[in-house]
């Protein structure tokens, strides 16, 4: 499976969400 540059973005901005989400449940 090819990966799509037009997905960069958004699996950069999924994983600061992820990353915000994890640091304001600990």
């Amino acid at each position: 499976t090819s990966f799509h540059p037009e997905l960069t973005r958004d699996v950069s901005l999924h994983k600061q969400f992820v990353k915000m989400v994890a640091d304001s449940k600990s």
